[in-house]
């Protein structure tokens, strides 16, 4: 029989290793509140910048992307060579600022700009330049070169004031001698003594009105109010875990880089109180969360794990020099745990700290209302604390708003 020769071709393809190339190339960026914004086939730090704000330029001929952001009203900017209108978009979620661009319609212009610092790669953790933003630095530093243009306007404008209602009396001659002061008092009559009683008068009255008046700024910036939230919720927040270290944030107000009202507090944790990306990102939602309510993040607030420890722990030492850096002023609250059940006055339950001459420093007793004691004794005995939800608990249970602590009926 004839030998049968047969042959065969052996055909290969290979879309789906280039269709995985193409997926491993493509790059998934969440805002600072974990969600998810944006596909892009490149690395958002290798794309070109703009050098007016350092924004990220994104080309929409060459690049393929999604973003999920949502469009809010244009706002218009004033520039240096003119206006410029942005027609931005924000996070759904938070409402974070994300990316802006020229034209309304999306992706009609020619480039998209992302903000800086506003996307990150890994979920729940925020850039590095989140929290110092060279712009915002530049514009704080140019709102307290002004502030302080103003003070010292104002302080020229009182001394002139001052001067002119109360001049200075002429220099007296310097006696060279015991025997020529006999002599001038001698030979001064009556009524130039008189004269000369009553300037001396008037500039001893003049002094104790400047010593008065300095001494007054000087109380009226070491004390700060504190309304029944900022009282009773860190407080609450360390009933309810006794045997753990809690620890939030206080809101309230600046004047004249001092902190004048603490108005309220959000809790944050009890579990990981350490855990830097998650502070940065608790930060972050808290000081948007203020600025709705016109506060802003004036001190920190921590209760030790141990009964008698009223140390400042290293970690609260470094949160206060951020709040610090950013509203120019902070407190610090260190909970007495041995107290909380017995408070004799309404500040036993805390020790307060202020920052002066470089360091943190115990400070005096802030204004708290005495009728403050009994409402924290009530909500003590009936488990007021429940309703106290930190940030530990919303990432528990979703369902819980832990910001809206800062508003708990009291």
């Amino acid at each position: 029989m004839p030998k049968i020769v047969s042959s065969s071709t052996v055909s290969s393809s290979n879309f789906d290793e280039g269709q995985n190339d193409q997926r491993q190339k493509l790059q998934i960026y969440y805002c600072l509140c974990s969600e998810f914004l944006m596909v892009i086939d490149a690395e958002l730090p290798l794309l070109p910048r703009r050098k007016t704000d350092n924004a990220i330029i994104v080309d929409n001929r060459q690049r393929t992307y999604k973003l999920t952001a949502e469009p809010k009203a244009p706002v218009i900017l004033r520039r240096r060579d003119g206006f410029e209108k942005q027609y931005r978009y924000h996070c759904p979620r938070c409402e974070l600022l994300i990316a802006y661009e020229m034209k309304e319609e999306r992706k009609s212009d020619h480039y998209t700009y992302l903000v800086d610092a506003s996307l990150t790669d890994v979920q729940g953790t925020a850039p590095p330049s989140a929290l110092l933003e060279p712009t915002v630095r530049i514009r704080t530093g140019i709102c307290i070169g002004y502030r302080y243009i103003i003070i010292i306007t104002n302080f020229l404008l009182l001394a002139t004031i001052l001067y002119i209602s109360y001049p200075m009396p002429p220099l007296p001659r310097m006696p060279v001698s015991s025997g020529l002061i006999a002599a001038e008092l001698f030979y001064n009559s009556k009524s130039e003594f008189e004269t000369n009683h009553q300037v001396l008068t008037k500039n001893i009255v003049h002094d104790n009105f400047i010593s008065s008046l300095f001494h007054k700024d000087i109380l009226l910036t070491m004390t700060a109010s504190i309304d029944l939230h900022g009282y009773a919720i860190p407080l609450l927040h360390a009933a309810k875990h006794p045997s753990q270290q809690v620890c939030g944030l206080l809101l309230g107000k600046v004047k004249n880089d001092k902190v004048t009202e603490i108005n309220t507090a959000v809790p944050l944790f009890h579990h990981w109180t350490t855990l830097t990306p998650m502070l940065d990102m608790a930060l972050q939602q808290v000081e948007l969360y203020g600025k709705k309510k016109q506060l802003e993040i004036v001190g920190w607030y921590q209760a030790n794990s141990r009964v008698d420890d009223l140390s400042l722990a290293e970690n609260a030492i470094k949160v206060a020099d951020t709040i610090r850096q950013r509203s120019k002023a902070a407190r610090v609250f260190v909970l007495n745990n041995a107290k909380l059940g017995s408070m004799e006055k309404a500040t036993d339950g805390f020790v307060i700290y202020d920052h002066s001459e470089q360091q943190w420093r115990k400070c005096q007793e802030d204004q708290v209302d005495q009728d403050y004691l009994p409402k924290f004794r009530g909500l003590l005995s009936s488990a007021g604390y429940r309703r106290v939800v930190d940030l530990d608990d919303h990432l528990e249970n979703v369902a819980l708003d832990w910001l809206a602590t800062s508003e708990m009926k009291l």
